[in-house]
C-alpha cells in the first residue's frame, strides 16, 4: 500500500456500499458525499516506511 490510509478507505467503501443499500433514497446522497471526502483525504500521503521497504526490496 503506497498511500497512507488506503486500507481504511477500502474498508469505508465497503461500509458505504452496504449502508447505501440499506438507507432510504432521500438519505443516500449523504453516504456518497462522505465516501468522496474520505477518498480525497487519503490521496497523496505516502505510507510510513514505504520508501524504506522499496529500497530494502530493491523495487
Amino acid at each position: 500500500m503506497s498511500e497512507d490510509g488506503a486500507l481504511h478507505a477500502e474498508k469505508y467503501y465497503r461500509t458505504v456500499t452496504e449502508e447505501y443499500a440499506a438507507t432510504r433514497p432521500a438519505f443516500r446522497g449523504r453516504h456518497l458525499v462522505a465516501l468522496a471526502r474520505v477518498t480525497a483525504s487519503e490521496y497523496g500521503y505516502p505510507s510510513a516506511g514505504y520508501v524504506e521497504a522499496q529500497k530494502l526490496l530493491k523495487v
